[in-house]
């Protein structure tokens, strides 16, 4: 245990699995199947959704002043099946330049 560096309970877990399969036993750790690159195709769907977004954003006639991003998270689940994450999605925006921090929009209610 204090070679390994184990507590007690971690200790007999291993122990454990060593017993049920002592041939396949192994104190080797291994991610399991994380894929942390991103798709190209996917990276460009996240670009068109913020793109559409922009253009809302940008029309001085609609009320919108903020990206929804889990607006195109959304999108990207129902139109092309894909699951991303929500700081993937920002992250991506802030990267490409799409969103500009601190913007001010004139009112539109004339105030």
């Amino acid at each position: 245990m204090e070679l390994l560096g184990l507590k007690l309970s971690r200790f007999f877990e291993w122990v454990q699995k060593y017993k049920n399969r002592p041939e396949g036993f192994s104190i080797e750790y291994r991610r399991k199947g994380t894929n942390r690159q991103l798709d190209e195709r996917v990276h460009s769907h996240i670009l068109q959704e913020l793109e559409k977004e922009k253009g809302l954003i940008d029309d001085p006639s609609m009320p919108i002043r903020f990206y929804n991003y889990s607006y195109i998270q959304d999108q990207l689940r129902e139109r092309y099946q894909e699951k991303v994450s929500l700081p993937t999605i920002i992250d991506r925006a802030k990267k490409t330049a799409i969103t500009s921090r601190n913007r001010i929009r004139p009112s539109t209610t004339g105030r």
